[in-house]
C-alpha cells in the first residue's frame, strides 16, 4: 500500500510540474542592435537585429513584419518556458535575424519594433534617389 501512495504521490507531481513549467508561453525579446543596409533606391533593403535569448529554455526568435505606406512594423517574439524549469539553464545565447524588405521607393520610412512593449523601438531612415 505504501508503494502505491509514493507512486501516486510522484505522478501527482510530476503531472503539476508539467502544468506550470511544460507549456511555453510566448513573449517580446528585447533587441539591442539594429542593423540598416542599403541606402539608396537601387538597393536591396536588408535590417539586421541583434540581441540575446536569457537561458537555453528560449526558442529561436519568430519575426512578424508588417508594412503600412511608409511604416515597417516588426514584432520579436519566442516561445519560453516558466524560468523556476530546472531544465533551463541561465545561459546567454546570441540571435541574428536578417530581414530583406526588397527595393524601396525613395523616402522617409520608419522602423518600428515591438510596438506597445517595454523593448519598443523606433528608427526613422531616407532611402535616397
Amino acid at each position: 500500500m505504501k508503494y502505491y501512495l509514493t507512486t501516486l504521490a510522484l505522478m501527482l507531481s510530476l503531472h503539476a510540474f508539467a502544468e506550470n513549467n511544460g507549456t511555453p508561453r510566448e513573449i517580446f525579446l528585447p533587441v539591442d542592435q539594429v542593423f540598416i543596409q542599403g541606402t539608396d533606391h537601387n538597393d536591396e533593403f536588408a535590417i539586421a537585429l541583434n540581441g540575446y535569448l536569457p537561458n537555453l529554455c528560449h526558442e529561436e526568435p519568430m519575426i512578424e513584419i508588417d508594412a503600412i505606406k511608409n511604416t515597417v512594423y516588426i514584432d520579436v517574439k519566442t516561445l519560453t518556458y516558466d524560468p523556476s524549469n530546472p531544465f533551463c539553464p541561465e545561459v546567454l545565447k546570441e540571435f541574428i535575424q536578417k530581414i530583406n524588405l526588397g527595393k524601396l521607393e525613395a523616402g522617409s520610412y520608419q522602423i518600428v519594433i515591438n510596438e506597445h512593449t517595454d523593448f519598443e523601438q523606433n528608427i526613422q531612415i531616407f532611402i535616397e534617389q
